[in-house]
């Protein structure tokens, strides 16, 4: 009898089944996402296809960037030949332009030395106006040579805290009215005669090569006001001349001659004024604007008396003019005639106040009005 084969069960089949319909679900779904891959796939295959471009066309591709890029590269090189031809350009004239400096600073160097062993101070000094102390003045030929060293230390002690070197050569010059100034010494007392006073001078022009102690006289263009002011401005505008020592501050004519210097800053650095006996008016208001030193132990505190008043300075003095005369005769019987300058309606004024002999200066003006005529 043969053997008989077990059927499986029910439940066996139904797990069979299941497991059956669950492959057949996966292997759908895995069919389904194959062919969404297979469709990406082919989208890229597309794209990249659109994309190859055939061997000619890569070498004509390649020649037009081969050719822009030539072009490019030469343009840079003409750039840089031209910024290099530029640069030595500017090369050269720098090295041109340091030679050149060099060959200048070298000048400078040269005339700033120059200048080192030109330059000075000078002090102009009107005698009549600052006259130096009596006992300087008893003294004669001692005297002088004292008032010279006290004038050359007095100006070194000043130029101390200014830029300028005490080494730096101090040039004098003094003009005074010699006989006037013996005549007065001799009046109040301090020398008994005129000789005295002449060692004085001596012995200043003796101590040092650069003092100088002249006789400007007395007149028309030979005071000291015209010495002076010929030589101020002769010197303060010069490179050489570091400054300017100027005594004779109680003379009207002097502020007139000064003041538009006081107005300039870069002459107005260059002047020190020197304290004398008295300030004229004018002056004060000039003054203000300039540097003010006084030299002690040296000239008068007070001032000499004068006989006679200095006219006053004029920068640029107007054509003499001629003096209208009239006729006038002394008498009705004589026949000589005199020759009387016409007065102004003032004069006529204070005629009759008062009657005065004319001064010295005004008879000399008159007579070389005269040799006009």
């Amino acid at each position: 009898m043969s053997k008989s084969r077990s059927l499986p069960s029910l439940e066996d089949l139904k797990v069979k089944f299941e497991e059956s319909k669950k492959n057949e679900i996966d292997k759908n779904a895995l069919i389904e996402k194959l062919f969404k891959e297979n469709e990406k796939i082919s989208d890229r295959n597309k794209k990249l296809e659109s994309r190859i471009i055939s061997h000619e066309d890569l070498e004509d591709v390649y020649r037009k960037e081969k050719n822009a890029l030539e072009g490019k590269v030469r343009d840079l090189e003409d750039v840089h030949r031209k910024e290099k031809n530029t640069s030595e350009e500017k090369i050269r004239s720098l090295e041109d332009y340091r030679k050149e400096k060099n060959t200048l600073e070298g000048k400078v160097r040269g005339l700033e030395s120059q200048m080192a062993h030109s330059t000075f101070v000078l002090a102009l000094i009107d005698g009549d106006l600052m006259p130096f102390e009596d006992r300087l003045i008893k003294k004669g030929l001692e005297g002088g040579q004292e008032a010279a060293r006290l004038l050359k230390q007095n100006i070194k002690e000043c130029l101390k805290g200014r830029s300028i070197s005490e080494s730096t050569t101090a040039i004098i010059r003094i003009h005074a009215d010699f006989k006037g100034l013996a005549r007065i010494y001799q009046k109040i007392n301090i020398i008994t005669e005129a000789v005295v006073y002449e060692d004085f001078v001596r012995g200043f022009n003796m101590f040092d090569p650069f003092c100088d102690y002249t006789d400007a006289g007395r007149g028309h263009r030979c005071d000291p006001n015209a010495k002076l002011n010929v030589s101020f401005k002769l010197l303060v505008n010069n490179v050489h001349c570091q400054q300017v020592f100027f005594g004779g501050c109680s003379d009207i004519g002097y502020a007139r001659a000064l003041s538009s210097y006081s107005r300039d800053p870069v002459a107005a650095k260059k002047i020190t004024f020197l304290k004398g006996p008295e300030w004229a008016k004018e002056m004060r208001a000039v003054k203000d604007n300039l540097d003010v030193h006084s030299f002690e132990n040296t000239f008068r505190k007070t001032a000499l008396p004068r006989s006679n008043k200095r006219t006053p300075l004029t920068i640029e003095p107007p054509t003499p003019k001629r003096t209208k005369m009239t006729v006038k005769k002394e008498s009705p019987a004589s026949e000589d005639l005199v020759l009387v300058p016409s007065r102004t309606p003032s004069q006529r004024r204070s005629q009759g106040a008062m009657q005065s002999p004319p001064p010295p200066d005004l008879i000399e003006k008159t007579l070389m009005k005269l040799k006009w005529m």
